[in-house]
């Protein structure tokens, strides 16, 4: 279990197998972010987050008309982080069944506090039952998977030990008369098992996913315990500290900082002891300030290169690889490692003196130094956004 809300990370878009997704910090309510479009729509008034969604346990649910919904699919993967707010008998996560009937459906549900995957098709019942209690006020990672002929069931990144009924693994083939999906509720002929809690980055595969890759995706999902604060857009950090955010001059926020070189800054104070920071830069000339750490502290651009004053550093990076060169007037992925100092005063957009005409998005910092792998996964994974 984590505590804190998991990190947002877009699944492999390439992959042709994945087909939906939906409650991630990259989309709003319902929408699918998936190539299927599976867009939903509120049904009651579920409160929507940048960390999820957050479903009251009576009648909050996202709902989808649609028949038969992947009904060629013999096998596939349903993944998703939750976070109950209180216990209960049963909470659904995902659902796909008929609602003129109580005989045609699909359902990862919490049982108990276990995890439970159902599938019923008329007179056909199997489920599985997994072992660890996800207890309330915790997030948890789930996943179940098919292969078409089994289920197994994954709990932040680990198999399950099952309790069976019927494991014959019967996918959305085999589950027919479907004619809706639903997150946050079980939706039949009665409405039943509202979830109560908050809901995150529901993802569907038409393919069974390996124990590799569902480890993976729990693990890029783990808060990094060195991350000191995280600025995706201006308005406020996303960290667990939740640092304060001054702003000043008419800084232009929301999907990203837009600095005008003249008097824009954005102060976030005493955020620790650090040794990397990492951005995404649109430098409007090749000499722009970036940000400072203390005074007489800072990280700027001078003539193409980035260079220190005060700091000393470890390693630089540049879309990914080792190198000190930005260009100017597009956007590039940055990264700086350097000796550990005391970010006493943080600030984005000047160095205490002369301010810079620069956009920034996604800055982060750590107080831990990040190796050279560490920076081309960062690089690889959020360059598909500029």
């Amino acid at each position: 279990m984590i505590s804190e809300q998991p990190i947002d990370r877009l699944p492999r878009l390439a992959d042709p197998y994945f087909r939906s997704g939906w409650l991630n910090a990259k989309t709003k309510g319902g929408r699918d972010f998936g190539p299927d479009g599976s867009d939903m729509a509120y049904v009651s008034t579920p409160i929507d987050e940048r960390v999820g969604m957050t479903f009251d346990g009576v009648g909050d649910y996202l709902s989808r008309a649609e028949a038969d919904w992947r009904s060629a699919d013999s096998q596939g993967t349903i993944s998703a982080w939750i976070k109950r707010d209180a216990a209960g008998v049963s909470h659904t996560i995902i659902s796909s069944a008929d609602t003129g009937s109580l005989l045609y459906y699909i359902q990862l549900t919490i049982f108990n506090d276990l995890l439970l995957f159902v599938q019923k098709d008329n007179d056909t019942l199997g489920s599985v039952l997994g072992s660890t209690t996800l207890a309330a006020g915790q997030w948890f990672h789930v996943a179940v998977t098919s292969s078409g002929t089994a289920w197994k069931l994954y709990v932040n990144g680990t198999a399950e030990t099952l309790t069976e009924l019927g494991n014959n693994g019967d996918w959305l083939a085999d589950t027919t008369l479907r004619d809706n999906i639903c997150i946050g509720m079980l939706c039949r002929s009665a409405d039943v098992n509202p979830f109560d809690g908050t809901i995150k980055d529901v993802r569907y595969w038409s393919r069974e996913l390996s124990a590799d890759e569902i480890k993976y995706m729990y693990n890029a999902g783990v808060p990094d315990d060195s991350l000191s604060l995280l600025v995706q857009d201006g308005i406020q950090d996303r960290s667990r500290y939740v640092h304060a955010l001054t702003r000043s001059g008419e800084i232009v926020v929301g999907h990203g900082m837009d600095f005008d070189g003249v008097d824009d800054a954005i102060d976030a104070g005493d955020i620790g002891n650090l040794q990397s920071i990492s951005t995404w830069i649109n430098p409007d000339t090749a000499t722009e300030q970036i940000l400072r750490i203390d005074v007489d502290k800072y990280i700027h651009i001078v003539a193409g290169t980035v260079t220190y004053v005060g700091i000393t550093p470890v390693a630089t990076y540049v879309n990914g690889a080792i190198s000190t060169t930005l260009g100017a007037d597009f956007w590039q992925h940055l990264v700086c490692v350097f000796e550990e100092d005391a970010a006493s005063n943080f600030e984005l957009g000047w160095d205490g003196t002369n301010y810079g005409d620069i956009k920034l998005r996604d800055v982060r910092a750590f107080s831990a130094a990040k190796s050279a792998d560490w920076v081309k996964e960062l690089y690889e994974r959020t360059r598909i956004f500029y």
